[in-house]
């Protein structure tokens, strides 16, 4: 990593990826956001504050912008989650243009920690700090861990941890989440185990592929699928699959589904908590 010093906070902010914005409108910054790189729609307690200012769409989470489409909208800070050296945006050159860069840690080469709830709190307090704003930053802090004290509030007591597979892309092999995951902190903030929770994964350390014979030996209890637009098809996949049919989650139809803005780290991934437990304990449970 490279250590970068603000002198004042900053007042015209681009960020790559929802989860930044996220971050930033609950902190009350909306403001001082020019504009975002993104896909998932704003989250409800944070309509408000994004409809308060004229914050831009630049376009989508994938690929990642240039340098030259950030320093056409003037930036004095930069929130990425990546970078591509092929489009000419590296740390190196977000500086050299005299352009404030940040990065989700967990997008940057050779970082191996867990991608659980804790580092989103770090996120929030070097935010907070960058801006100015540590008083807040504290107050969604407690926010969030009320989020999560509500969901273990769910699980039943002596509750056995249900067995939970999450499903993004692929067939076969199916790209899952392992240890240190966001998902796994997920599922075990809502009283499940994934499967592949205590298995070291090959993608940058906390993702892996999982073969459908590996899955069906694991026979999950549940299925968490990621929604990349059409869950219901990956639910057509695994009724209609010789090899998975049989398991507990689809013989139960045990699902639910999240989306890619939920399985990184940033404030998603507690509100998605919920949505784990609906489909461990129950809605309403």
């Amino acid at each position: 990593g490279v250590d970068v010093t603000f002198d004042a906070a900053p007042t015209r902010v681009i960020v790559q990826e929802s989860n930044a914005l996220d971050i930033l409108l609950a902190l009350g910054l909306g403001d001082r956001v020019i504009g975002y790189f993104g896909d998932a729609p704003v989250l409800p307690q944070n309509e408000a504050e994004f409809e308060a200012h004229d914050i831009e769409r630049f376009g989508g989470s994938w690929p990642i912008p240039s340098l030259e489409a950030l320093l056409d909208a003037n930036p004095d800070f930069v929130w990425s989650y990546g970078y591509d050296e092929s489009v000419g945006n590296t740390v190196d050159s977000q500086l050299e243009a005299g352009l404030g860069p940040y990065a989700f840690t967990e997008a940057c080469a050779g970082d191996t920690r867990a991608q659980d709830f804790e580092r989103v709190y770090e996120y929030i307090r070097e935010i907070s700090e960058i801006f100015d704003v540590q008083d807040r930053g504290a107050e969604l802090i407690a926010e969030l861990e009320g989020v999560l004290a509500a969901a273990a509030d769910r699980v039943p007591a002596g509750a056995e941890p249900p067995r939970v597979f999450l499903m993004d892309f692929g067939e076969g092999p199916i790209f899952t989440a392992a240890r240190g995951a966001a998902p796994t902190a997920m599922i075990e903030a809502a009283g499940g185990r994934n499967i592949y929770g205590d298995t070291q994964g090959d993608a940058a350390n906390v993702w892996m592929y999982a073969t459908l014979e590996d899955i069906v030996a694991n026979d999950p209890e549940a299925i968490i699928i990621v929604d990349y637009g059409d869950p219901d098809a990956r639910i057509q996949l695994l009724e209609d699959s010789p090899v998975l049919s049989g398991m507990q989650a689809v013989v139960d139809q045990r699902y639910g589904s999240i989306i890619y803005g939920d399985v990184i780290p940033g404030l998603r991934m507690f509100y998605a908590v919920d949505t784990v437990a609906d489909v461990l304990w129950g809605e309403g449970q």
